[in-house]
């Protein structure tokens, strides 16, 4: 499991004797020794648990210094940190995603770049498969349309729409 990178615990005190430590590797051998119980039971008992910032699910327990991961999955860390970018380009460009400002758009689909990237794509198709587009290619053509393909496509689409729901109402 992921986690975006952010130290929760700072103290460095026993919250069960009050005895001070300087630094978590100290409080974490004395919970363990002295008290009898782990670093993640501590963390529970004083912190709380940890919950997916997207859907809601229980998260894994990383450490004493840095509690439970954010995300449950890989696939909820992307919505999330997806979520956040979008948050932080609209603070800072008063837009959702950087290429629907005008003078990002100017640079970056100009005629001739555009053109340019066409030329590009269709030579590197030649190069590797000998058609101008990949999808000329007989194995590709099979495998698009193959019923494991379209089974495959279906449950991801199921998948993702589940956690986009989840996204709207926690977000």
């Amino acid at each position: 499991m992921t986690k975006v990178k952010e130290t929760k615990l700072i103290d460095c005190s026993c919250k069960i004797c009050g005895k001070s430590f300087s630094n978590l590797m100290g409080l974490a051998s004395h919970i363990r020794q002295i008290h009898s119980i782990t670093a993640q039971k501590y963390y529970e008992k004083f912190y709380g648990k940890g919950y997916c910032k997207v859907c809601g699910n229980p998260t894994n327990f990383n450490s004493l210094s840095e509690g439970y991961y954010t995300y449950c999955s890989n696939s909820c860390m992307s919505i999330g940190t997806a979520e956040k970018r979008k948050q932080t380009c609209l603070q800072k460009y008063g837009v959702t995603n950087v290429f629907q400002r005008a003078d990002v758009v100017e640079k970056t689909h100009t005629p001739e770049i555009i053109a340019q990237q066409k030329v590009s794509r269709k030579q590197t198709a030649l190069d590797r498969y000998g058609v101008e587009y990949t999808l000329l290619i007989p194995s590709t053509q099979e495998k698009a349309h193959s019923s494991d393909t379209v089974d495959k496509q279906k449950a991801a689409r199921a998948i993702t729409n589940k956690i986009l729901l989840a996204v709207h109402t926690t977000f």
